[in-house]
């Protein structure tokens, strides 16, 4: 009725795996034909963002940060470089869906697909209530707190939101 379409923007798994494991120059030409033709590794920001989740969580057998930033950002561009080409392809509205990580200050997907096309844009963080967060104030157009609901992965709620302002932080009960 609204001649919606849907298309995948994603980089194949095994792809994104090879790469944070043994770095982007183990990509065969075959594998380099399923990632974008630019892949900026130059915001440190960007960088810095990703080592402190990189260090807070264990990765297997990711032992090299280098090689887990290099998969982040071939996963990312590689995602932009297919919006850019679906926008330039049908003209219009896009609604992309991708996880936080990726667009969470505008670093990942957000601000690939600008080096690409001039294009306006909103991001939208989807949010537990009662999780910890903290981002750049403008690290989203909007924030979508989803209800105090516990998951399967946090058996008690020790969080409690406490400030939004130039950062949106939870702060442990105490």
């Amino acid at each position: 009725e609204h001649d919606s379409r849907l298309f995948a923007i994603n980089v194949p798994r095994r792809i994104v795996k090879k790469v944070a494991r043994n770095g982007i120059d183990s990509l065969s030409p075959r594998e380099r034909n399923f990632i974008a033709n630019h892949i900026d590794l130059t915001n440190l920001e960007h960088r810095a963002f990703l080592k402190k989740i990189f260090s807070q969580h264990a990765h297997g057998d990711l032992g090299n940060f280098e090689y887990f930033y290099q998969a982040q950002c071939v996963w990312e561009d590689t995602m932009a470089e297919h919006i850019a080409e679906l926008l330039k392809k049908y003209p219009g509205p896009l609604i992309v869906f991708a996880g936080n990580g990726h667009i969470l200050n505008r670093y990942g997907i957000p601000n690939r697909v600008r080096r690409r096309i001039t294009v306006t844009m909103a991001t939208v963080v989807i949010h537990a209530v009662y999780r910890p967060i903290t981002f750049k104030k403008n690290g989203a157009d909007f924030i979508w707190l989803t209800g105090n609901h516990l998951s399967w992965h946090s058996p008690k709620n020790p969080w409690k939101k406490t400030k939004i302002s130039d950062t949106v932080t939870h702060k442990k009960k105490e």
